[in-house]
Formats: C-alpha cells, sequence, structure tokens
C-alpha cells in the first residue's frame, strides 16, 4: 500500500492514500461529484465526463476526470470552478439532447442548472445514458463480453 500525500482541494489542505482516486479523496472531504460511469466495484474508465474537476494553479490549470486521476502529493483541484462547472453543463446538455426522457439525466441536469439543450435530438424515445455500467459488469465481473455498445452517433452504421 502507498503511503499518505498532502493535496489541497477547494483551498483546504488534505491528507489521503496516493493510491485512490481523486474521486474517492475528493468524496471523503464530504464533497460532492456528480458521476454517471463510476462504480465502486469496477475500474474506471471516464466515459461520463461528469466528474471532471481542474487541477493545477493559474494560469496553467487543466480540467481532468477525477475518477481515473490518481491522487498525488501537491496537487491543488477546484472541484467547482467555472471551467469545471462549463464542462459539466455541456455533458448534460449533450446528454439531455440524447436521451431527454430519462428521469435520471432530466433530475442530474436540473440539479446542475441545465434545463434544455440547445442540441438536436435524434431519438427522443432513447433511455441509455451510455454510462457503460452494464458493459463493464459483463465484462469485468462476470466475464463474457457478451454485450458492447453500438450505434453511439446519429449515424447508424
Amino acid at each position: 500500500m502507498a503511503g499518505e500525500v498532502r493535496l489541497t482541494i477547494n483551498g483546504i489542505s488534505v491528507q489521503a492514500p496516493q493510491d485512490q482516486s481523486l474521486l474517492v479523496t475528493i468524496r471523503q472531504q464530504g464533497i460532492d461529484i456528480p458521476t454517471l460511469c463510476h462504480h465502486s466495484d469496477l475500474p474506471s474508465e471516464g466515459q461520463c465526463r461528469l466528474c471532471v474537476v481542474e487541477i493545477g494553479e493559474y494560469p496553467r490549470t487543466r480540467v481532468v476526470n477525477s475518477c481515473t486521476y490518481p491522487t498525488e502529493g501537491g496537487l491543488v483541484v477546484q472541484t467547482h470552478s467555472e471551467r469545471v462547472v462549463q464542462a459539466r453543463s455541456m455533458v448534460l446538455e449533450l446528454l439531455l439532447a440524447r436521451c431527454p426522457h430519462a428521469k435520471l439525466i432530466r433530475d442530474l441536469a436540473a440539479e446542475h442548472g441545465v434545463h434544455e439543450s440547445r442540441f438536436k435530438t435524434d431519438d427522443p424515445d432513447e433511455l441509455c445514458i451510455l454510462c457503460g455500467l452494464c458493459v463493464r459488469a459483463c465484462r469485468d465481473v462476470v466475464g463474457v463480453s457478451a454485450i458492447s455498445m453500438a450505434h453511439r452517433s446519429p449515424a447508424k452504421l
């Protein structure tokens, strides 16, 4: 097991194990980070991009998926910066366009102040949010790749 490291989250210095994801470290501090594709029993793949956070110090910052980014000593993390809020809002708008009637997406979007999407809806009856949990559970838990993602774009081949 790796040792503990010190990092800064939203201006507060915290200590955490360096062998866990930044998402876990942030949530251990009681900070809510939205996710759709994360499950504690499955390896993280960062598909939904809702868990983004901003790391670094101005002017050299970048937005990363917290579920796939490791906790590292010296990191400076902002969980609700303007860039993070904009990135999450864009993801939620795209999800609303993909599956406008999915209750989970509508509720999450409303929580984050997104009430409609400016993007065209191709299939208003679509309910799959493309989180990938079913595919990963089948592959990583059951050990069989019996299902997969298909037709992820509007142009179905």
